[in-house]
């Protein structure tokens, strides 16, 4: 029911008669400020109830979707981190299998070179002996035969 402000009035005048004008004041007072037809009704509340409901269901929908997109990326996103480590670790492979062939490769040439040295100072042992020979002799017979002078003619 509506109340208009000439319900209201009557409504005012009948309450004065049965309990007086202070009771009737504080009834008149004790309703909503700005009437009942402010507040819903239980038909208002059920239609409130199902448009809450309705949208439950389509967020939930929404988070199914999403929940199904993202285990979509994370699987490819999986894939991929799995296809990369695989080329990473068979690219490490052809690196350390290259770095062991180039460390092959250079103690050859260092056990080539060690050889190489070896010979060369067995060539100059034998040379530098027989330079030292030469030197000692060319110094040693003047020093003798002038140390000989000296004594013979001393």
């Amino acid at each position: 029911m509506y109340l208009t402000e000439e319900t209201r009035s009557e409504l005012y005048v009948t309450l004065s008669e049965l309990i007086g004008s202070n009771g009737a004041e504080y009834l008149m007072t004790q309703g909503p400020p700005g009437g009942w037809e402010q507040y819903p009704t239980s038909t208002d509340l059920q239609a409130l109830a199902t448009k809450m409901a309705e949208g439950f269901n389509e967020a939930g929908t929404e988070r199914k979707i999403l929940r199904t997109d993202m285990n979509a990326g994370f699987t490819a996103a999986d894939a991929k981190m799995t296809t990369g480590f695989a080329v990473a670790d068979a690219k490490t492979e052809n690196l350390r299998a290259e770095m062991y062939g180039g460390f092959a490769e250079t103690n050859a040439k260092i056990d080539g070179l060690g050889a190489d040295v070896k010979t060369a100072l067995a060539e100059l042992a034998g040379t530098r002996s027989r330079d030292v020979w030469a030197f000692s002799a060319t110094v040693a017979v003047p020093a003798l035969m002038f140390t000989v002078a000296v004594i013979i003619g001393a």
